[in-house]
């Protein structure tokens, strides 16, 4: 999986991923693992724009780019309603694409970070109720360190002044422990962090 997050004002964003730890709502089964993300919190009207790439390997067969929903902290996503870059309803999915290897591309607009999930809908002999959408859902309280974390992170060193920072990680599933190899840093008006090689333990 590649995650990357563009902040429209700067400032340290981390990305992690581990087990899923929120149970899906019923007519939903959620796959592949959690990404927890950390930035600085943003608006509807000028908001973070994250984008998932999930590899082929994780998507569950039969299932598609437009299959496939995202769920913020247990809470449905919702399409935008606008087509120009605000996150309306907040947070919403403003694009899905289906890249030639079979990789799937969704991007999301959100005023804030937190933590997503993937999930399909799955038959169910009752009719399953809504699954809640978010309209609004502050971040959680704090939580525990990540048992095995696949993180990167980066904060500006530009004297505090407003710039847009993007963070991209490449998540890649694992057995057993891993190790980041590889990082890169640099900061301008636009900076990106790339984690480019793991290594297995």
């Amino acid at each position: 999986m590649e995650v990357s997050v563009t902040s429209p004002s700067g400032g340290r964003v981390s990305i992690a991923s581990g087990p899923v730890d929120w149970t899906a709502p019923n007519g939903f089964v959620f796959f592949g693992q959690q990404v927890t993300i950390s930035a600085p919190a943003a608006t509807a009207v000028d908001p973070l724009v994250i984008v998932f790439r999930l590899d082929a390997s994780v998507i569950p067969e039969g299932q598609r780019h437009n299959t496939i929903e995202v769920f913020k902290n247990g809470l449905l996503v919702s399409p935008c309603t606008r087509h120009t870059g605000v996150a309306e309803p907040d947070p919403c999915v403003s694009g899905r694409k289906l890249l030639h290897d079979g990789t799937v591309q969704i991007e999301v607009l959100t005023s804030t970070a937190s933590e997503w999930n993937f999930a399909i809908a799955v038959p169910s002999r009752q009719l399953p109720a809504s699954p809640p959408r978010s309209t609004f859902d502050p971040e959680r309280g704090a939580r525990g360190p990540n048992q095995n974390p696949i993180a990167g992170s980066g904060e500006p060193s530009n004297g505090g002044r407003a710039q847009t920072l993007t963070v991209i990680l490449l998540l890649v599933p694992s057995i057993g422990g891993a190790a980041l190899a590889g990082s890169a840093a640099l900061w301008k008006r636009r900076a990106t962090v790339r984690a480019k090689r793991f290594r297995w333990k």
